[in-house]
């Protein structure tokens, strides 16, 4: 039975945007048409899709874990059933692109702690790095196994045109979300069995046998993941990962330090370990080299690190690659080590280290976002158009104060997608974090986590701001 007027799911969907469900002129795009026919009639094979979806998740413990360990709680990720689809041209663009990312991610971070060569250039501001609160002093002159300190990063990307896309930021400290991107493929073969049939999508499954080698191709010893434990709020993603690579899931207490060499607690006694694929702060990680109130972390780990006695994926030190302040610098890193112009460009970033930049940011405060450098997940971002007068002052007073710790950039518009909710179909922000490995060349996962923002209102997209996920299908040629 057709949908009438007053029924119409999609009444109060805004037409006209850059939208990725529909064209600039409110027409349902060639990639979702498979979609139709599914549309038509009653709503409750809707309803009950999202119904099996939610199940699945419940039952397979797919939780984000939001508060502290005392004030802990476990909510489902919240999913939304209709995909992502990305062609295969934009597939294509974009693991070119982040491949030339990651390759000069890597050198830049390896560069940082050893010869310098980018900072000697004039390049990058010297004072800029050392300034950086990402900045690991102690890794200076250290040699990492087969130079790779970045192996992995999730890179943030937004659509901002019909065959344009940017980067939003780096993150390679310990890049999340990609077990949701493997449990979504899943849900999504359970609720969507026909349209899968008829789509010619790439896989993600195999997204944990690359990571283990990934891992081999440093060191082809013995490897664990590394865990903060239960109460983080990834511990599903750790376990599930080191289950589907067949090695060992452990915590600070089960290693310890012997002849300065790395080992595992065993029944059978301390067992070496070779390399570690950690999901703790690297901070955290030995509370006699890095924090002291680390209770998490494994002491006399820092020194075997130092000695090149053990890998570690990702490196110490890679964090600088994700301050928010070297994300201006990236594109000059390309096309310093690469000899080639970014594929993929950055955001406009404005530093208030620079006088003749902060006074940009003060004349143009209502078209800017305040972002902190050290944060992520979209802790800490203030958009200049949501002050009030005095929030201002105080912000521009902090800034002066504190002009490395921030920077500053143009509120962008991107993508919009649907999402269904109780009966209806509304419009929120997308963006994507495809996940990226380098082994002996870098291999870019064809899908990745796409990420829905919490209201129609909000451009922020993070779970743990309240947004919710989408399974993400790129289509083969």
């Amino acid at each position: 039975m057709p949908v009438s007027a007053q029924t119409d799911p999609w009444r109060h969907y805004p037409r006209g945007g850059l939208d990725e469900f529909f064209d600039a002129h409110g027409a349902v795009r060639p990639l979702y048409r498979v979609f139709l026919p599914l549309l038509q009639g009653r709503l409750t094979q809707w309803d009950r899709r999202k119904q099996i979806a939610d199940q699945i998740f419940h039952h397979r413990g797919v939780t984000f874990a939001l508060g502290s360990s005392v004030e802990r709680v476990e909510r489902p990720i919240p999913f939304d059933i209709i995909p992502r689809i990305l062609s295969h041209a934009h597939g294509k663009y974009l693991a070119k692109g982040l491949a030339q990312r990651l390759v000069a991610l890597n050198l830049l971070v390896g560069d940082i702690y050893g010869d310098q060569r980018i900072l000697q250039a004039g390049v990058i501001p010297r004072n800029f790095v050392y300034s950086s609160p990402l900045l690991q002093p102690r890794m200076m002159g250290v040699a990492v196994p087969e130079d790779r300190w970045v192996s992995i990063a999730g890179i943030d990307i937004v659509r901002t045109g019909e065959d344009e896309y940017v980067v939003l930021e780096d993150n390679v400290r310990s890049p999340s979300g990609v077990s949701y991107v493997l449990e979504n493929r899943l849900v999504s073969s359970s609720i969507w069995p026909q349209v899968m049939r008829a789509v010619s999508m790439h896989s993600v499954v195999d997204y944990p046998q690359r990571l283990l080698e990934t891992l081999l191709g440093i060191s082809l010893g013995t490897w664990v993941v590394l865990t903060p434990g239960v109460y983080n709020s990834a511990y599903f993603e750790h376990s599930l990962l080191a289950s589907q690579m067949g090695i060992d899931l452990v915590e600070g207490r089960d290693l310890v330090v012997y002849r300065n060499r790395l080992h595992v607690k065993t029944t059978q006694g301390l067992k070496p370990i070779d390399g570690i694929y950690r999901r703790v702060d690297e901070d955290f990680l030995d509370p006699l080299t890095f924090r002291a109130d680390s209770l998490i972390g494994v002491p006399g780990l820092g020194n075997v690190l130092m000695h090149g006695a053990l890998a570690l994926v990702n490196a110490v030190g890679c964090g600088i690659a994700d301050d928010k302040g070297m994300y201006r610098f990236i594109p000059d890193a390309i096309r310093y080590y690469l000899g080639e112009e970014p594929i993929l460009p950055n955001i406009p970033t404005y530093l208030p280290v620079v006088k003749q930049e902060r006074d940009y940011i003060f004349t143009h405060w209502d078209e800017l976002v305040i972002k902190p450098v050290a944060e992520s997940g979209g802790k800490g971002l203030a958009f200049g158009r949501d002050m009030a007068q005095d929030e201002r002052e105080q912000w521009k007073e902090t800034l002066c104060r504190q002009p490395r710790q921030f920077i500053a950039q143009p509120v962008i518009n991107f993508s919009t997608a649907p999402v269904y909710r109780q009966g209806q179909f509304e419009a929120r922000y997308v963006d994507f974090r495809p996940f990226c490995l380098l082994g002996k060349d870098p291999w870019i996962l064809p899908g990745g986590l796409t990420r829905v923002s919490g209201t129609s209102q909000s451009l922020v997209v993070n779970s743990s701001q309240g947004g919710a996920i989408k399974d993400t299908w790129v289509l083969r040629e």
